[in-house]
Parts: C-alpha cells; sequence; structure tokens
C-alpha cells in the first residue's frame, strides 16, 4: 500500500506547529523577549513559571506586591503569542473607588 504525499505533509505541518508551540514558552526565548522589549537581565521570582504556564493554555494566578512585576505575566505571553491579547483588569475601577 502507498502512502499519501498529503497525509505526510499533514503530519510535518503539525509537528511543526508542536515544534513552534514548544520554542515560544522555552526560557531562552521568553527571556530575549524581556531583555528586547524591556530591557530587563531577568526574570523575578516566579514570572517566568506563570508566563510557561499561561503560554500552555493553563489557568495561573499570580500574587505579586505593588511593583512585583505582575504586568509582565501578561505582557511577555501577549509578545509571545499571535493574534491579539485582550486583558481585563480591575485595576482603575479599584484605585477610583479606593478615591
Amino acid at each position: 500500500m502507498k502512502k499519501s504525499l498529503l497525509a505526510m505533509e499533514s503530519l510535518t505541518s503539525e509537528n511543526e506547529k508542536e515544534k513552534k508551540k514548544k520554542q515560544i514558552h522555552e526560557k531562552e526565548t521568553l527571556v530575549k523577549l524581556l531583555r528586547w522589549h524591556f530591557d530587563h537581565p531577568n526574570f523575578r521570582d516566579k514570572q517566568l513559571d506563570a508566563i510557561q504556564a499561561i503560554l500552555l493554555g493553563r489557568d495561573c494566578f499570580c500574587l505579586m506586591p505593588t511593583g512585583g512585576g505582575k504586568s509582565m505575566c501578561y505582557q511577555i505571553p501577549a509578545l509571545a503569542k499571535p493574534g491579539i491579547v485582550l486583558v481585563v483588569s480591575p485595576l482603575i475601577a479599584l484605585m477610583v473607588s479606593a478615591l
């Protein structure tokens, strides 16, 4: 029985997609994004763990102090993935209600 080239092409494209997914959440790739866009040498504490969880499609809860780098946990994944990223944050509403 002869194998179809079309089936082989679809397998190849699936393998390439998986490789790309793995590449976008590797530490080196994420650190390059951090350095290029934000000029920070390294991630803080658990930022990398949170970013990798997000890129893998897992739920993530980050509890960090003010100035702890929470925004980096959604900005880097937004840069790493193609397309549009929508972030819903109650921060402004919390600031207004605190006045």
